[in-house]
């Protein structure tokens, strides 16, 4: 499959945020749906059979969006994952004890975001701050609690 990379397309709608992953771990790559479908999700449940339906969407996407054409359709899954409310992950150091990161809710990016995460986390407990400007822009949108004063 050579380098094809994580990719993520933010649609005019919530409806419409689509993403992929190369091949790891199983046949072809992963072309997926991001869905919110509330707090009332039980985790120990099995999800239900995919609907037909369900994947329409997402068979219309990659037929519009895909060039050259997806040659074969492997199969359909539901995804699990925990979500903040703002669907912001939160990197932060513990407002205790700022020798422990926190990394959490990180709302079915954890995955893609794993290297430049734990860098983060990591650079927070031993220096502070993080080496990755686009972070410390943002901080304190992903502060524990939302927005902090300025430090």
């Amino acid at each position: 499959m050579g380098r094809f990379p994580v990719w993520g397309n933010l649609g005019a709608s919530a409806d419409e945020v689509f993403y992929g992953l190369p091949a790891f771990g199983r046949e072809g790559i992963k072309i997926a749906r991001h869905i919110v479908s509330g707090a009332t999700d039980d985790p120990d449940l099995s999800p239900d059979e995919v609907l037909a339906a369900a994947v329409e969407p997402l068979r219309e996407f990659i037929a519009r969006e895909f060039v050259p054409s997806v040659e074969r359709f492997v199969g359909a899954e539901h995804c699990h994952y925990t979500n903040t409310a703002t669907q912001d992950y939160i990197p932060d150091l513990h407002p205790d004890n700022e020798q422990i990161a926190i990394g959490a809710g990180f709302s079915g990016h954890g995955f893609k975001l794993a290297p430049v995460s734990g860098r983060i986390l990591a650079e927070l407990v031993t220096q502070g701050s993080s080496s990755i400007a686009e972070f410390e822009a943002m901080r304190d949108t992903f502060a524990i609690g939302g927005p902090q004063p300025s430090r």
